[in-house]
């Protein structure tokens, strides 16, 4: 259930600059939810039309091949909590809401940089942080390099996005549309 490599680093980076000749990243972050709410909408499976102010719809792809995955990990996770009070003392709250991907792959570079000065024994497996798709609920980045000792003993159980819950709940919406003509 933990991958291996990825092909895309997103948010959190690294940026482009610092990946390997063959194209792969030094790094990257896994991410996740502590709701299936928020990982529906940390992962677009639920979007927003900015021709249809006040609406949003079901990512098509999302509907017929995504799932939503329960994780449970054989240790509690250590993460550092840049949520709220955190972030704001720091004077990153803005930019860790703000859709500029070139200074969060640079922050994920720098914060996988400071994880790693951490002693192994207490090093943070990731963070937590303010959703910037879910408005006041919290995202999880799993550092790639706390995946391998996480990966044994892990836990899951899978459920295809149009047979849970949050599904159902989110489908009898009055907000929810069908998507535009352009990605129909």
């Amino acid at each position: 259930m933990l991958p291996v490599r990825v092909q895309r680093v997103y948010r959190f980076g690294p940026p482009p600059e610092l990946f390997r000749p063959d194209g792969t990243p030094p790094f990257w972050w896994l991410y996740a939810a502590h709701a299936a709410e928020t990982a529906i909408w940390e992962a677009q499976f639920c979007k927003n039309d900015v021709t249809r102010t006040g609406t949003f719809y079901f990512d098509t792809f999302a509907v017929q091949h995504g799932v939503i995955a329960e994780l449970k990990f054989p240790r509690s996770l250590r993460l550092w909590n840049l949520n709220g009070s955190a972030s704001s003392r720091l004077g990153i709250y803005d930019d860790l809401s703000s859709p500029d991907y070139e200074w969060s792959q640079w922050f994920g570079y720098q914060l996988d940089r400071t994880i790693q000065s951490v002693d192994p024994v207490t090093r943070p497996d990731g963070f937590v942080y303010p959703s910037r798709r879910h408005r006041g609920y919290t995202a999880v980045a799993l550092s790639s390099r706390a995946l391998e000792e996480l990966r044994s003993g892990i836990e899951w159980t899978t459920t295809p996005f149009a047979s849970c819950q949050e599904y159902a709940r989110l489908e009898a919406d009055p907000l929810l549309v069908g998507p535009p003509p352009a990605v129909a």
